[in-house]
């Protein structure tokens, strides 16, 4: 009975989208200071961005988009001018992820199947990610401020 059966469905090697938690995120190539400045920093903001992910899969959205904040406002401790490029990059990846994290929450608020639980995350992530996109400058992303609130 079951040679016959064309398969519809397969999961395996199936790519989710998500990053693997015990994989970090960001890693030095190439940096002039040797990573000096970041010594610290770095495998906090992959931590926080692994932990965030995680949350992510587990569908705690409201826990995953404060770990993301956080990780996001532990980029501006790095100050130094050689590092700005870095930020950028993470900056930008972070505010990548959260907006696709954005989307998944619209689907799951606003559509047929909607769960009112997940819009007051959606609506408090949207207003974040207006305020960062309000301190973005012409060719250069990096955000020089924290974004109260």
């Amino acid at each position: 009975m079951g040679a016959g059966r064309i398969e519809l469905f397969s999961f395996k090697g199936a790519k989710t989208g998500y990053l693997d938690p015990k994989d970090d995120k960001f890693k030095l190539v190439g940096c002039p200071r040797k990573g000096i400045n970041c010594i610290h920093i770095l495998p906090e903001i992959n931590r926080l961005y692994s932990e965030s992910e995680l949350a992510r899969i587990n569908k705690e959205y409201q826990k995953s988009v404060e770990l993301l904040q956080k990780a996001y406002y532990k980029t501006l401790e790095l100050k130094e001018p050689t590092c700005s490029n870095c930020v950028v990059l993470f900056q930008s990846t972070m505010n990548e992820t959260l907006e696709t994290m954005q989307k998944e929450l619209q689907d799951i608020s606003f559509g047929i199947f909607r769960k009112k639980r997940h819009q007051s995350t959606y609506s408090g992530l949207s207003k974040f990610l207006k305020k960062m996109n309000f301190f973005k400058v012409e060719d250069n992303n990096l955000l020089t401020k924290k974004i109260s609130g």
